[in-house]
């Protein structure tokens, strides 16, 4: 039986070089919490945004999974989504990613192997796996337990370890997100 899948945008970045939360970034119109609710909802049963307990009042009208820590990065809120429910595949999206569109999403989830731990995209200029756009099954949980309690506590490590499918990339720029300033003014500039 196929399990069912749920989206988790990740909203719980501390937005430190940009200077304000990433997820207030507008696009098409509405901030991107909501952008990217509205581009998941059609493909997944349920739709969550991961954040810190501290954010939960700036995202009206969601379903939310709380970080278990201020500090742990994406892998926190990835183990947290499994804790809610370990028996779903998760498409984990980052909320930054401002060049996805329905295309690529619709490739990683066409894509998607239930035989494998996790099915991701290859980020461009390192061959590595990209841990912010992709579809984790519940095989990974014990990898997920082991990588949670290391040092480095790294999505990137996890799918490294993992029997993980991975895509390619239509365009180089698409897994980029915005971090600075100057990445938000550079986004801008591309829709004029």
């Amino acid at each position: 039986m196929t399990k069912a899948l749920y989206g988790l945008v990740l909203c719980g970045g501390k937005s430190s070089r940009l200077g304000f939360p990433k997820y207030m970034i507008e696009k098409e119109g509405v901030p991107l919490y909501k952008w990217w609710l509205n581009l998941l909802r059609p493909d997944c049963e349920k739709v969550f945004i991961s954040c810190k307990s501290t954010q939960k009042q700036d995202f009206e009208n969601a379903d939310m999974i709380t970080d278990e820590s201020d500090d742990e990065g994406p892998l926190d809120g990835i183990r947290q989504a499994f804790q809610f429910n370990p028996n779903v595949k998760w498409l984990v999206a980052a909320c930054d990613l401002v060049q996805i569109d329905k295309a690529i999403l619709k490739h990683l989830i066409d894509n998607k192997r239930d035989d494998r731990d996790a099915t991701c995209y290859v980020t461009p200029e390192t061959r590595d796996p990209f841990p912010l756009l992709t579809i984790y099954n519940p095989s990974i949980k014990p990898q997920l337990e082991i990588e949670y309690q290391s040092q480095m506590k790294s999505a990137k490590q996890l799918l490294k370890r993992s029997n993980t499918k991975l895509l390619e990339t239509i365009h180089k720029d698409q897994l980029k997100g915005i971090n600075t300033i100057a990445d938000l003014e550079q986004w801008i500039n591309t829709l004029k």
